[in-house]
């Protein structure tokens, strides 16, 4: 496997040429308000909040999403210690391919293998993240671990729907329910956060509604055109989905 399989999911190699601003850097207070001032004012955002949540999203895709996807269909996911992520100006996740080599299932146990790679993805690198996001702007920790959540949900539907394989199934399914099921300690947080928000089974209407809502619909633009998130709880009641 190579950094090129996950382009898609806004992951691409550092070169000397690429700038932006290293990931470990967000975890000074100051340097994330620097950081989400920016960002604030190039998404269009209200306020910090809004812009806190929309990146934590945005980067649930690069990190969280590419692991899974990775781990399930390749049963090799890239590692990804923060020092040597950069956000780039292109808003793309950018890595030091030295020091981000691919972890590859040996044949040997294989939930162990899934443990240590999933609890260095959590406990080092998102759950800081979702720490210092929720220090330096007060915006939920609900809504950044949901926002990690519909990630994690929208991988494994698509893998589940799309693989013909039993035994793939089975794998897939049992790498979900780990998750789902994993204690406050795979994250170092008090309890599972993002239990109450895993869900791949159909539900009657065939969508699976948010807990909490991501503030997408306060930007200033829309530029997906869409108003509120198809999932959105607040489009729901209003009826504005």
């Amino acid at each position: 496997m190579n950094i090129e399989q996950l382009e898609s999911f806004g992951v691409k190699r550092k070169n000397q040429h690429t700038s932006g601003i290293p990931i470990v850097d967000l975890l000074t207070e100051e340097v994330c308000h620097s950081f989400l001032q920016q960002y604030m004012e190039d998404i269009k955002a209200p306020n910090k909040k809004v812009a806190a949540s929309l990146f934590m999203k945005q980067y649930a895709r690069f990190t969280v999403a590419s692991t899974l996807y990775s781990m399930g269909a390749y049963n090799c996911a890239l590692s990804l210690p923060m020092q040597a992520c950069m956000f780039s100006s292109e808003r793309k996740l950018c890595v030091q391919e030295e020091a981000c080599p691919f972890k590859q299932w040996e044949q040997w146990d294989r939930e162990a293998w899934r443990e240590n790679l999933l609890r260095e993805l959590f406990s080092y690198h998102i759950t800081p993240m979702v720490s210092v996001f929720k220090d330096t702007t007060r915006v939920s920790s609900n809504i950044l671990w949901e926002n990690v959540a519909v990630r994690v949900n929208s991988v494994y539907r698509k893998a589940l729907a799309n693989e013909p394989s039993p035994e793939k199934q089975w794998q897939l399914t049992s790498d979900f329910y780990y998750l789902k099921q994993a204690d406050g300690s795979l994250f170092q947080w008090e309890r599972n956060p993002i239990r109450s928000y895993l869900k791949i089974d159909p539900d009657s209407t065939n969508t699976h509604y948010r807990q909490t809502c991501c503030l997408y619909h306060r930007l200033e633009e829309d530029p997906e055109g869409i108003g509120y998130c198809n999932n959105c709880p607040i489009g729901k009641k209003s009826g504005k989905r």
